[in-house]
């Protein structure tokens, strides 16, 4: 599962000015909503809302993972944002919270939601993919963390050469293609 499946650059916002973890989400929803991806806010809001009420996502180390199924949506959608300020989201550990990934899908997508949810877990364990999304300065560089953080982690030096993984490759060609820019491979 690529996270750059999910993701799309119109819905990654660096430097979101929000005061509270309310006003975050509905900035974040509202990115979905311009970008045509689900009709209004206020069912979505209403599930993330109901979440949080259970247990903040806020899960510590200035990261939140909001997240929520709504029948609004057709796909799974993933909405990045770095806070102007890091902001009160009733963390786990009590911290601010600077880098949000919010998950949203339809409720038939169960598994796969789950699948991302863990995917993007298990990247936010890394140091090295926390610093790049917190010195990001547009979208570009947020959009292509995932993968360069995948490139470093399966890069493998056999005998003088790099083996990358066919995933890498396939993302690497997609965004030379998307730029204009001839890819060779020797």
């Amino acid at each position: 599962m690529r996270i750059a499946d999910f993701a799309a650059a119109d819905l990654i916002a660096t430097g979101l000015d929000a005061p509270t973890k309310n006003d975050l989400l509905e900035r974040m929803v509202g990115l979905l909503v311009q970008g045509g991806r689900v009709p209004q806010s206020e069912a979505l809001m209403g599930e993330l809302l109901k979440r949080e009420r259970v247990m903040s996502t806020g899960i510590g180390g200035g990261i939140a993972l909001p997240h929520a199924l709504s029948n609004d949506l057709e796909q799974l959608h993933m909405v990045f944002a770095r806070t102007a300020q890091p902001i009160d989201f009733e963390a786990l550990d009590g911290q601010p919270v600077d880098l949000v990934f919010m998950l949203v899908g339809p409720k038939s997508s169960g598994n796969r939601y789950v699948k991302l949810l863990a995917r993007v877990s298990r990247l936010l364990q890394n140091e090295e993919f926390k610093q790049r999304l917190r010195s990001a300065a547009a979208p570009d560089d947020v959009h292509y963390a995932p993968a360069r953080l995948v490139a470093l982690e399966n890069t493998h030096n056999r005998g003088g050469g790099l083996i990358f993984p066919l995933d890498l490759l396939r993302d690497v060609a997609a965004v030379a293609r998307e730029r204009g820019l001839a890819l060779h491979l020797d």
